[in-house]
């Protein structure tokens, strides 16, 4: 995807639907004189190509925005993207505001035209209306009665004004479209001093509103558009929606003060209006502690945000905070996370998400309120209930009402029930407190605190003495259910003890949860680097042992870990001596004190380290806790590589894979490169030797290193991985992706995750990571992962120009597609190198796209086990393995003396007949076909066939077989190829599947 075409569909997400925008009027039930009633203007287009304007408008915008961050200073580069942004969103030039105004003035005067109704009893004024018009009254469920004395009536407005943003020069243009709020004031003496009673003022307002409606559709093709909607989702205070034609104009910058912007973020994220309310012009008020924010107008006597609960104000701060933070992140984009990003999706924005039904029945706990709804309610009061029993667990709970009714028809009656709405409800975890299991409650001297906690808990309270001789109230969760974590068992219980009418938990419907993937062995409630703990042991083991050798030319100086096994996100946790499992080498390595005696030829370099190994191995024959040590060579033919390794097999242990690392041999493979004497090898084999030597003996021990200290810092890191390399295993890119560039997607889902906060569940890190590959433009732009916050401005943009070169120097992307860097790993070519190709990352992106398109449109109700669901019907054959060998298990004799037998050379083990098949196939055939299996569990392997091998003229030294077609051409015999591939396989065959 281009680059252009990537920005023109993140501005279309960021476009809203201003039609359902709601208005924001009190609703004062004690003083109801000249009561106002909001009516909200919706200005439109009439040019029927609006929509290709706007599309080819932001594609133009974009490209002006994307402005090399080598050459401007981020500051300015965000002042240009927000004036640009503005001018999109703003509203039009004066000539096009004369149409608002003319909508406006058009709007009112068709209101004040109306022909007033005089007062006549509800019954009598019900009937009257209803036979003249159409119109439906959008009453509430409390309706005037037969024999109600209410009288209603209608007359001219005292008053009609402009509020909120367009009267404040406030107002933007969402999806090309201008929301003007009218405030429609009712004249006092349609009002009687009782009206505050029965809901007699709420349905005169509800008559009054109908009498608006009914006299501008008379008038329909000034205002094509006419519907009800309730406003803040109050069944009590119906709103009228006016949609009116205006002309298009073009567009005009605002100007805005990215410093205001930026103080007004600050003041937000500091300033606590619930613990120290903003008192304004009044100096007698006396604050009233309350669980509401408060910015009180002294002049008017208002509290200003009386209506915003506290779940809101608390969102409200937290994203304050995290917009100042990507402002002074130097790898993240804060015009992207600020203005482009979608943050509002509930599976990726919260870290555990539940949700229950409305149902219009008595709550355990009602709060009577007039102006609120049961769906309002029951979030209040699920949000203090949540509050309390999961403690600093959660650091936000946020209750939130969907499916709620939509804006309808004058014609149409008024809903006035939820039949499908629910509560959905997202917590933000604290990792370090979510998996406790026990709640210290108050002290057994605090009576009123110990009777409020046993009262909330029932008889999960009990009294515990704890070590540290304290006695209190608490509460016990068990942690020894894999798939049911604390917080589930907390949620559980408090719906059936608090929320028993509406059916307790019994309706629960949990969130995406990816528990089933993850490793049969892993359990979130416990700490996952136990199962590590064994490969863990047996290093120090090694280590200890190799420390301990004497006779060695040279002494050791360092023994690094450089393996998934030791820094803990590999899907295969190291088997300790089970014969049916594949034993995987545990790769490490050593450096010698540096000498002269080292030869200076790099052939001779790879023989000394060999001779070295034997030493070594010879050292650890005697160590009682080694069963064996084997010298072996990786690639023999590859003399530059320098592969020779050590096997060392740790008595009921794992294997190691020992390698020597010489400090020296880099600059020999650079001096055969660059250098006046050349080796006796091509470019291209010096080239990829060099490569591979900064890879394995430089990159991945310091790679490995700082992985073990993230883990320590993200808790939910391994398990994040783990979900990444099993999605792609499970679509069978497990050969062309390396481990390292799913760990670096991941590591940057937690250590940069604006626009959200770090994740606390792998379910939330794990949709952020697939949701960022799948907006990834990775042909325009690079990855940067930065592990401690060290990179700074200039770093970032050298990384920025090294990216760019790459580009130059390969514009066909054939050795690198992807460019992943980080402050570990500036060249950010390490682990990408030739890997993934071009076609494999579109292939990774597109997938990425069809998993988060999915999310979006599924929410809460997605299957999990969908997303690792791989499709076959885009491979040309697809070659299944018998289950046997599927899982690449070896067989156990019956006879015990013969196994043991078998299993006296340790490394027998470690044979994968699967992955010797593989790895002929690809000396066989791999310039003619590519191949795709699961690394895991091959079960299958799908392939492609290479273009290449289609129609072309015939010529000699071709390296697969060929059959004739018309006109002197030949192209693949791709059935001589499978009955090869047949042959090769023998036994561990099935069958083969070509697809047409």
């Amino acid at each position: 995807m281009d680059s252009d075409s990537s920005k023109r569909r993140k501005l279309e997400e960021f476009q809203v639907d201003m039609s359902n925008q709601e208005v924001d009027r009190s609703d004062s039930e004690d003083d109801f004189a000249d009561s106002e009633l909001s009516v909200t203007a919706l200005p439109g287009g009439t040019n029927g190509n609006d929509g290709e304007q706007s599309r080819k408008s932001r594609q133009s915008s974009q490209d002006t925005l994307k402005i090399p961050g080598v050459n401007s200073h981020p500051a300015d580069l965000l002042d240009l993207q927000i004036k640009e942004l503005l001018a999109k969103l703003s509203p039009k030039n004066d000539n096009s505001m004369g149409h608002v105004e003319a909508a406006i003035h058009r709007l009112r005067d068709a209101i004040e035209g109306i022909p007033s109704r005089g007062g006549l009893p509800a019954a009598d004024a019900r009937k009257l209306f209803e036979t003249s018009s159409d119109v439906e009254i959008p009453f509430s469920t409390f309706t005037p009665d037969e024999g109600s004395k209410l009288s209603l009536g209608y007359s001219k407005p005292t008053r009609i004004d402009v509020i909120r943003s367009y009267a404040r020069s406030t107002a933007v243009l969402l999806d090309g479209r201008l929301t003007v709020d009218l405030a429609v004031t009712m004249p006092s003496y349609l009002f009687q001093a009782n009206d505050y009673r029965d809901y007699r003022y709420f349905q005169k307002r509800a008559f009054y509103l109908a009498c608006i409606a009914d006299g501008l559709q008379r008038i329909k093709p000034s205002f094509p558009s006419l519907t009800f909607a309730y406003q803040d989702d109050n069944f009590l205070q119906p709103a009228l929606l006016v949609e009116s034609e205006l002309g298009s104009g073009s567009g005009k910058n605002l100007k805005r003060s990215t410093c205001l912007f930026k103080a007004t973020l600050q003041v937000l994220s500091t300033l606590d209006l619930i613990a120290d309310p903003m008192i304004l012009q009044a100096n007698r008020y006396k604050h009233v502690k309350t669980d509401s924010p408060v910015l009180f107008d002294g002049a008017r006597g208002l509290n200003i945000l009386y209506k915003m609960s506290a779940w809101s104000y608390q969102r409200i701060r937290h994203e304050a905070h995290i917009s100042l933070k990507m402002l002074t992140c130097s790898v993240a984009d804060p015009f992207i996370g600020l203005f482009i990003s979608r943050v509002d999706e509930t599976c990726k924005m919260f870290d555990h998400v539940f949700r229950i039904p409305v149902e219009s029945s008595s709550l355990a706990h009602s709060r009577t309120s007039l102006s609120r709804n049961d769906g309002i309610v029951l979030a209040y009061d699920l949000y203090d209930m949540l509050k309390y029993g999961l403690g600093n667990r959660a650091f936000m709970i946020y209750p939130q009402l969907q499916n709620t009714p939509q804006p309808w028809t004058i014609t149409a009656k008024a809903s006035h029930s939820y039949p499908s709405a629910h509560l959905t409800v997202g917590l933000l975890l604290n990792p370090e407190h979510c998996g406790r299991t026990v709640d210290r409650g108050p002290s057994i001297d605090d009576r009123r605190a110990a009777d409020e906690f046993r009262t909330f808990w029932g008889a999960k309270a009990e009294l515990r003495r704890f070590k540290d001789g304290s006695i209190l109230e608490s509460v016990i969760w068990n942690d020894s259910d894999s798939k049911r974590t604390v917080i589930d068992q907390i949620v559980t219980y408090i719906l059936n003890r608090h929320f028993e009418q509406q059916g307790g938990a019994s309706k629960l419907v949990g969130g995406v949860t990816f528990d089933k993937s993850l490793p049969p062995q892993v359990n979130l409630q416990q700490n996952t680097a136990s199962i590590f703990s064994p490969a863990t042991r047996a290093f120090e083991l090694l280590t200890k042992s190799l420390w301990a050798m004497d006779g060695l030319p040279l002494q050791l100086r360092t023994i690094a870990p450089a393996s998934p096994e030791l820094r803990f996100p590999s899907l295969h946790p190291p088997s300790a001596g089970k014969l049916d499992v594949p034993r995987r080498p545990i790769d490490i390595q050593v450096q010698f004190e540096g000498s002269t005696r080292w030869p200076e030829d790099i052939t001779a370099v790879q023989r000394t380290k060999i001779a070295f190994l034997l030493k070594i191995a010879r050292c650890l024959e005697s160590d009682s806790s080694i069963e064996g040590a084997r010298v072996g060579l990786d690639k023999p033919k590859q003399k530059l590589l320098g592969q020779s390794f050590l096997d060392v097999a740790i008595k009921d242990g794992p294997v190691f894979r020992l390698r020597i690392y010489h400090d020296h041999e880099l600059k020999m493979l650079e001096y055969g490169m660059n250098g006046p004497v050349q080796l006796p090898a091509s470019r291209e084999e010096l080239a990829m030797a060099i490569s591979e030597h900064k890879r394995k003996y430089i990159q991945c021990p310091k790679y490995t290193q700082a992985v073990i200290t993230l883990r320590t810092r993200f808790p939910m890191l391994l398990p994040t991985t783990w979900l990444l390399k099993k999605w792609r295993d499970c679509h069978l890119l497990s050969p062309h992706i390396r481990d390292e560039l799913l760990e670096l997607l991941a590591i940057r889902t937690f250590v940069c995750p604006y626009p959200w906060v770090a994740p606390g569940s792998p379910n939330s890190a794990f949709l952020r990571t697939i949701a960022f590959i799948a907006a990834w433009d990775w042909q325009a732009d690079p990855v940067v992962v930065d592990f401690n916050s060290e990179l700074n401005i200039n770093e970032v943009a050298a990384i920025h120009v090294r990216f760019k070169a790459w580009r130059k120097i390969d514009p066909g992307m054939n050795r690198v597609a992807m460019f992943a860097a980080s402050n570990l790993d500036p060249e950010g070519i390490t682990w990408t190198e030739r890997f993934p190709s071009r076609m494999i990352a579109s292939r990774l992106t597109n997938l990425a796209r069809a998993a988060n398109d999915l999310v979006g449109e599924q929410g809460l109700d997605l299957k999990s086990e969908m997303l690792f669901v791989p499709s076959m019907a885009e491979y040309d054959f697809v070659i299944h393995l018998k289950h046997e060998h599927g899982a690449a298990r070896r067989k156990k004799t019956l006879f015990k003396n013969l196994q043991l037998e078998s299993y006296d050379d340790s490394f027998e083990a470690i044979a994968d007949p699967v992955q010797h098949f593989l790895n002929e196939l690809e000396d066989l055939y791999g310039d003619n076909l590519i191949l795709f299996y699961n690394q895991s569990e091959t079960t299958l392997i799908a392939g492609l066939w290479n273009p290449q091998t289609g129609p072309r003229n015939w010529k000699i030294g071709l390296n697969y077989p060929t059959k004739p077609l018309a006109a002197a051409q030949i192209t693949i015999d791709k059935a001589a190829v499978l009955h090869g591939i047949a042959r090769l396989g023998g036994d561990l065959i099935s069958h083969i599947n070509q697809n047409p």
